[in-house]
């Protein structure tokens, strides 16, 4: 269950940093490129064992690119 709540959180905190990158007058794919980023340099979902509490970087990504259209 503790994982839940990390994913939850983490799903929130996206949320949040999508509104602010909003109201910067950034692009939320901003964001996604980031994620995908982190994601290539470190292997791969399998490579981030830090994130692994995280929502899977592909539908953190997906949010992203929904929200920058």
């Amino acid at each position: 269950m503790h994982d839940a709540y990390s994913r939850e959180f983490e799903s929130e905190a996206d949320d949040y940093a999508i509104r602010l990158l909003r109201e910067a007058g950034i692009s939320p794919q901003r964001l996604a490129d980031a994620l995908n980023r982190l994601s290539h340099e470190h292997g791969g979902e399998e490579g981030l064992k830090y994130l692994s509490s995280h929502p899977p970087s592909k539908e953190r990504v997906r949010k992203a690119e929904e929200a920058s259209q």
